[in-house]
């Protein structure tokens, strides 16, 4: 979930406890923010340790920010997938049933997109 907010070797700094992440190491732009920090379940205050308090607040911020005009993007086409859509219930990205060929319809209550196939399979 780091990685949503700021850049990985940011990130592998936090996590091994070598420092913490500031203000000037968030992404300010919420285009550029993971469309899953939209998702109400999310428990974003896990990753509130690897921030100082600039950093947080600035995290709170831009997810704020996001949170007043959500969008989902669909990650094959890169267009709104707000409707007619499925979440891969791993990586949390959004896919238009119509670009994964998927109906409408599933007979299992978790999907997981290719790619998350591939790679955890």
């Amino acid at each position: 979930m780091l990685i949503w907010f700021v850049d990985k070797d940011v990130a592998s700094i936090a996590v091994s406890g070598n420092g913490f992440i500031s203000e000037t190491a968030i992404e300010n732009n919420p285009n550029n923010i993971h469309c899953a920090v939209l998702d109400s379940n999310l428990a974003i205050d896990d990753i509130k340790r690897y921030f100082d308090s600039d950093g947080w607040a600035a995290l709170k911020q831009v997810v704020d920010i996001k949170r007043i005009n959500p969008t989902w993007i669909c990650k094959c086409c890169n267009e709104d997938s707000s409707n007619n859509s499925i979440c891969c219930n791993r990586c949390l990205e959004w896919f238009h049933f119509k670009c994964v060929n998927v109906k409408t319809t599933l007979k299992k209550k978790i999907w997981f997109c290719r790619i998350c196939k591939e790679t955890y399979d």
